[in-house]
């Protein structure tokens, strides 16, 4: 797009379009965005080798939005991905950034606000954090059993897929 041409310009970077420099040791860093979010299939395997040989190359990585070769949905690893020192996360977490494989390939999370209204209504899931848990928590005396401290309510969503809810609730 003009967009994409201006900032590029601006930048003044060397982009290599489907190939991999002869020795990736020149670059201080690297900054993986190959696939985006988007990734959906099986990757063939001379994008399998690209990213074999990004981590082999033992530099400094840092990932857009998900780590190349993970599905941003599944967090799964189809069937290779970066290995991450650090990924970037565009405005919000996706389930792909959370699941299975993803914290093994995403180093250090940071999720980075760049100003897209998120309607967390409409979200289909919510990331709880610690902190936000604390003031719910009383204090437990030593003698004590669990069911002195409340019960639990779990909201499960599927009435087909009840597992998960069991799971949680039977814990």
């Amino acid at each position: 797009s003009p967009d994409t041409k201006q900032v590029y310009n601006r930048l003044n970077v060397q982009v290599m379009r489907n190939q991999l420099p002869s020795d990736l040791k020149m670059y201080d860093v690297l900054i993986d965005g190959l696939f985006g979010i988007g990734l959906n299939r099986l990757l063939s395997e001379s994008w399998q080798d690209v990213i074999q040989q990004v981590n082999e190359a033992n530099l400094p990585v840092f990932s857009v939005d998900i780590p190349s070769g993970l599905n941003a949905e599944t967090g799964l690893a189809m069937p290779v991905a970066i290995q991450a020192h650090h990924t970037y996360i565009v405005q919000t977490y996706k389930l792909g950034n959370l699941l299975n494989h993803a914290k093994d390939y995403h180093g250090k999370r940071i999720v980075v606000d760049v100003g897209i209204a998120v309607d967390q209504k409409e979200a289909e899931a919510r990331v709880l954090h610690y902190q936000e848990l604390l003031h719910t928590w009383q204090r437990r005396l030593h003698y004590t059993h669990k069911y002195h401290y409340g019960n639990l309510f779990v909201y499960a969503y599927k009435t087909k897929m009840l597992g998960a809810a069991l799971l949680c609730a039977n814990a």
